[in-house]
């Protein structure tokens, strides 16, 4: 065999090495889709990503485990947390000014209580009550925060628990009589 020969055949075998390539690849055979979809199933929900994407922005992971629902709770928690903590700040400050003015000696600063008649002693434990609040809200939206990652974690790892009708737990109150009449709670459970 010439040296042309050899290189048209070693040529062949390579288109026809890509052709199954791509045949393989990019056909919807279902043996193919069945594969894909388990290999899918095992990576599609991974709940480190999750946690990981609720930290970057929180609601992120909830809107990655398709719990649409959860996100508005969450934002409406930490807009409420963020209002308490802006309203308790300004409060804070204002004693806190009051404060220093009944505390700097000089007669020509009033602060805005004293036609109220507080004691620097009540001003003082005003401005100490609304800072404890101004800083119990802001541990509360950390708190917030580490529930939203905690929150996608769990719900990542139950994503795909089956929660069938079969399964179920009933409640119902209960008397009966046996020589001394007794009452209780009946527990049902089906699966």
């Amino acid at each position: 065999m010439n040296r042309a020969a050899i290189l048209s055949l070693k040529s062949m075998r390579f288109k026809v090495k890509a052709a199954l390539f791509f045949f393989l690849a990019f056909s919807n055979t279902s043996e193919a889709q069945s594969v894909s979809s388990i290999d899918s199933l095992e990576f599609m929900h991974s709940p480190s990503k999750a946690a990981l994407r609720s930290a970057i922005l929180p609601g992120l992971g909830q809107a990655y485990n398709n719990k649409y629902w959860k996100i508005p709770v969450i934002y409406a928690g930490a807009a409420t947390l963020g209002y308490f903590i802006y309203f308790n700040n300004n409060q804070y400050q204002r004693y806190k000014e009051a404060y220093i003015y009944r505390l700097d000696n000089d007669p020509s600063t009033i602060d805005e209580f004293e036609q109220l008649g507080l004691q620097p002693e009540d001003i003082k434990a005003q401005k100490d009550y609304w800072r404890r609040n101004r800083d119990l809200c802001i541990i509360g939206m950390g708190a917030l925060y580490t529930l939203n990652i905690i929150d996608a974690y769990v719900d990542a790892h139950l994503f795909y628990f089956n929660v069938a009708e079969k399964i179920s737990m009933q409640v119902t109150p209960y008397a009966g009589f046996n020589q001394v009449a007794y009452t209780g709670i009946n527990l049902n459970f089906k699966f």
